[in-house]
């Protein structure tokens, strides 16, 4: 009998099984020792690539942000209120008939330029010019009987100063000489206003008649404008128009023309507030007529010098626990200062501080966003931009 643990007859010499047991090992070891020497290459080689980059990083110091400064200076800022209104025309008029007829000329289109007195529209004269010619021959009837009794008056001597004054005015009545002379005047005048003349240079618009029309005394024929006389008309609240002065400049830009500003002067102001609590005011802008139209809209920036202040961009300003507060830099210690600050004044790139902040100081702007009070920082420029 063999021992406990032995093989029996059935089972051969276990040495063949183990070796195979051990041969198949080795060849997935060796399948895998390239990768582990892949892996091992390319850790050596990032180690040498990049030493300098890991101990950099190990060097830097996020807790100290890089700020920029810039001094704080006490100067005059320029305030600029913008408030809206209208282009509208100084010399403008409705240009109407003073006689009915029909029109047999009126050769106009909306936006022609025409000048001072030149013929806008006329209006069929033949009849008033066939009573002229009759009232004319009654003059002529009229001064013969004048003549007539004048040197009846003086003898037969025509013109002789023995005639008075008096006697004179008396034969001019008598005679129907002063009558005839009226008649004519009155169908002249007549005339004339069958003829409608411009009364000053200007554009035509808002045409209403065209040739061979027949209109009467009163209708529209065309406004007419001064493109050289138009002013921005804006409406104010009191207390801005109190602050405002014939002559002062502004500047005015057309809503529909981005980047075009214009420069003007207030020409008047009105003496009324309205129902609103307004007051309209009135700049000449320096203007030609390829700019603006009539009722065009338009924004005006009004601008007034403030007191003298502190000055500060307005980035510099930062809201902290709700209030408004700049940061300043202190040279001794490397901090940054929280200052609460009371803004009296700004414009579209400063603000006007008039507590919190001294002349001198080095006022934070770039990189305040993140800071806190007493934070160190890393000063990126001496201030002097």
């Amino acid at each position: 009998m063999r021992p406990f643990g032995s093989y029996s007859d059935a089972h051969e010499d276990p040495s063949p099984i183990l070796g195979s047991f051990i041969h198949e090992g080795m060849k997935k070891l060796l399948s895998i020792f390239p990768i582990l020497f892949i892996v091992g290459a390319c850790e050596k080689s990032s180690s040498e690539q990049f030493p300098e980059t890991i101990k950099n990083e190990k060097n830097l110091n996020f807790d100290q942000p890089e700020v920029e400064v810039i001094r704080a200076t006490r100067n005059i800022l320029v305030l600029k209120k913008l408030v809206n209104g209208k282009i509208k025309a100084f010399d403008r008029v409705e240009i109407k008939f003073e006689a009915t007829g029909r029109i047999t000329h009126a050769e106009l289109q909306n936006g022609q330029r025409v000048t001072k007195g030149s013929v806008l529209a006329k209006l069929d004269d033949t009849d008033l010019q066939y009573e002229l010619a009759h009232k004319r021959i009654d003059l002529e009837v009229a001064e013969n009987d004048r003549k007539e009794r004048m040197m009846l008056v003086s003898g037969g001597d025509f013109g002789d100063s023995t005639i008075t004054e008096q006697q004179r005015r008396y034969i001019d009545i008598v005679s129907g000489y002063n009558r005839a002379r009226q008649a004519i005047e009155g169908t002249q005048h007549q005339l004339s206003k069958t003829t409608v003349l411009s009364p000053f240079d200007g554009l035509v618009g808002d045409l209403q008649v065209k040739r061979d029309q027949y209109v009467s005394t009163g209708e529209t024929l065309c406004s007419l404008v001064n493109p050289g006389s138009y002013e921005a008309t804006f409406a104010v609240t009191e207390a801005l128009a109190l602050e405002l002065w014939k002559g002062q400049p502004v500047s005015v830009r057309p809503l529909a023309r981005k980047g075009l500003v214009v420069k003007a002067k207030i020409s008047a102001i009105n003496p009324r507030v309205d129902e609103h609590g307004l007051v309209t005011a009135y700049a000449r802008v320096q203007n030609n007529h390829h700019i603006f139209f009539e009722g065009m809209n338009i924004e005006v920036a009004v601008e007034n010098p403030s007191p003298p202040v502190i000055v500060v961009p307005r980035d510099a300003l930062v809201l902290r626990s709700g209030r408004e507060v700049v940061f300043t830099y202190n040279p001794d210690d490397g901090r940054a200062k929280w200052n609460y600050v009371t803004v009296a004044h700004e414009n579209d790139e400063m603000l006007g501080v008039s507590d919190g902040l001294k002349e001198g100081d080095l006022v934070i702007i770039k990189g305040q966003s993140v800071l806190d009070h007493d934070a160190e920082v890393i000063l990126g420029n001496d201030g002097k931009e």
